[in-house]
């Protein structure tokens, strides 16, 4: 339970004047422009964190990828597909590596601002995951995203948002998991090519289960990180990124490598 609760979204919102494609990678993510109608965005990152959860014993995943499908049905609005191939590993177990597709889901974004001579962009996201293989949870999630350019070089982003876990068996065990999530978010544009960002983020997450035995059990857990990141425009539809990151209290780290294209799209 511990490791889902301190799951955090990391968002973001950036923009640049010299490109079409503008991405959620390469944090899990997500940015307050849409993507072009008719436009069809490929977001593919490897992943990589690590936990001092179970120290001494060694723990860490791998995302082999981390994929999220966008599509611009309408102007300002567009539907969202996720998933994710998941290596684990942790010596505290009989088993230590077993691998799991996860996250498995769907959602849709909607512009509510972005004027082409205006410099602020804002949006509300709704996303649900449905399927995590040998895993009963769900989750459904909404967040409002805000960007604001200062100029072709600075902007900020602001994120605010939450989500909701549960599961539910046949033996009378319930669980839920409600997060409340936050981020801020600095961009400095270096040139047209490379863009690169600093994030705060963090997490208060509150749940509560009830055992065969009816017993009730709830508590709260904080969950606070940075990370750092750099963008490459290859092409103007094609985005390579890197980050790395890590939870306030060093007991969590994360990296991630990411590959980006927008096929059929034209200039907003």
């Amino acid at each position: 339970m511990k490791h889902l609760t301190s799951i955090v979204l990391l968002t973001f919102a950036f923009n640049a004047t010299s490109q079409t494609i503008i991405t959620e990678a390469p944090s899990v993510s997500a940015s307050a422009v849409t993507v072009p109608k008719n436009g069809f965005q490929i977001e593919s990152t490897l992943t990589f964190s690590s936990t001092n959860e179970f120290a001494p014993y060694k723990s860490y995943t791998f995302g082999m990828p981390t994929a999220l499908f966008r599509f611009g049905l309408f102007e300002k609005f567009e539907l969202r597909a996720t998933g994710t191939f998941n290596i684990f590993h942790n010596d505290l177990f009989i088993d230590p590596t077993r691998y799991k597709v996860r996250d498995i889901g769907i959602g849709a974004k909607y512009e509510i601002l972005n004027k082409p001579e205006g410099k602020t962009q804002m949006a509300v996201i709704a996303h649900f995951n449905f399927w995590n293989q040998d895993n009963p949870y769900k989750a459904a999630s909404i967040d409002y995203a805000l960007n604001h350019n200062f100029n072709d070089r600075h902007s900020v982003g602001f994120n605010l948002g939450t989500r909701i876990d549960w599961r539910a068996n046949n033996d009378s065990f319930s669980q839920v998991i409600t997060t409340f999530r936050s981020s801020l978010i600095y961009n400095f544009s270096v040139n047209d090519k490379i863009t690169l960002f600093g994030e705060v983020y963090g997490a208060t997450a509150e749940w509560a289960q009830k055992s065969p035995g009816f017993e009730y059990k709830s508590g709260f857990q904080n969950s606070f990180g940075a990370d750092l990141g750099i963008l490459y425009l290859l092409r103007d539809n094609i985005q390579l990124d890197a980050a790395f990151g890590a939870s306030l209290d060093g007991e969590r780290f994360n990296g991630s490598l990411g590959f980006n294209i927008l096929l059929n799209s034209k200039k907003k």
